[in-house]
């Protein structure tokens, strides 16, 4: 008897993406796993990009491409590969990331093995523009054993960084989440919402490598791609309460209890007072930031609310 291949569905969104599409594209398709669908939307790149995607598209036939006449929007454009996923499990690949050959078939195992994991990953690293390993990734989120509650403060507590959202997810896991909310950090929101739903896995070896691209650590860069409007002085604090407001509501909506609901609740405006209070400032300051200053400055502040409280 063959064994049965769970279908993959890896969507890319890609917008002027030709610097690095090769490379992230023959990372994809030398998987050891076989297995999916290689969903690409193109939102109407101006460079290299769609002569490129073509040239895989005739020599795969595992890859759709699909191309914008008019540029959606970055959310829009993920909602887009979202919505033409037919696979039981779903993959978000952004254009310039790169994975070890095993990561979908070491992905696959975990969620085909344990109907609890609702997401998996695996550790992580950041590299530069020529693939120079740039360093480790330090967050590790793996939930597995943990009741609801405990999974949603583990989660809510340690997303120093959201790459777990590239991770594979259950495609029933995932409809109609915030994902595509019109948000700051929706990725926030996301695996906010997932930690809810099952546990998150984690394998423990590097098979996924996120390049540090321009822009990186830069809050209005990251606004301006989700276009949300730039202009308002009070844009800091619009942007930290409509993320505090909307991590409620995620937490609310999957708690029974006024109770429960109330605990979920004070806990998201908590880690918010902590750890996300430099939003406010960033816009103030992050025109003037290199990449990578923001992250910085985001874990100092951390670290200094750790000290005096």
């Amino acid at each position: 008897m063959t064994e049965r291949k769970s279908l993959v569905s890896i969507g890319l969104p890609v917008y002027n993406g030709a610097q690095y599409l090769r490379q992230t594209l023959d990372a994809l398709l030398g998987q050891t796993y076989e297995g999916f669908e290689l969903i690409i939307s193109d939102n109407a790149s101006i460079d290299e990009t769609p002569r490129i995607c073509r040239e895989y598209t005739a020599r795969d036939p595992r890859i759709q491409y699909h191309r914008n006449d008019t540029n959606l929007g970055q959310l829009a454009n993920f909602k887009r590969v979202m919505d033409l996923a037919r696979g039981e499990f779903f993959m978000l690949a952004a254009d310039h990331d790169d994975w070890g050959k095993e990561y979908i078939s070491r992905c696959v195992e975990v969620l085909d093995n344990d109907s609890s994991v609702v997401l998996c990953t695996s550790e992580a690293a950041w590299i530069g523009s020529t693939g120079e390993l740039l360093e480790r990734i330090s967050t590790r989120l793996d939930t597995r054993g943990l009741d609801k509650v405990s999974r949603f403060h583990v989660t809510l507590w340690s997303l120093d960084n959201c790459y777990a959202s590239y991770g594979l997810i259950r495609m029933s896991a995932l409809k109609n989440r915030a994902m595509c909310i019109q948000s700051f950090a929706p990725d926030v929101l996301l695996l906010t919402e997932l930690s809810l739903l099952g546990a998150f896995a984690c394998i423990p070896e590097r098979l996924f490598y996120l390049r540090r691209m321009e822009g990186w650590g830069n809050a209005y860069v990251q606004a301006e791609r989700l276009s949300i409007n730039t202009d308002s002085k009070l844009l800091g604090l619009r942007v930290y309460w409509g993320l505090v407001w909307r991590r409620c509501r995620v937490a609310s909506r999957h708690f029974p209890s006024l109770r429960e609901k109330c605990m979920a609740i004070h806990s998201v405006v908590s880690c918010m007072q902590i750890k996300y209070r430099w939003i406010i400032s960033a816009f103030h300051s992050s025109r003037r930031m290199l990449p990578g200053d923001m992250q910085d400055a985001t874990r100092e502040h951390y670290r200094e609310s750790k000290r005096s409280s």
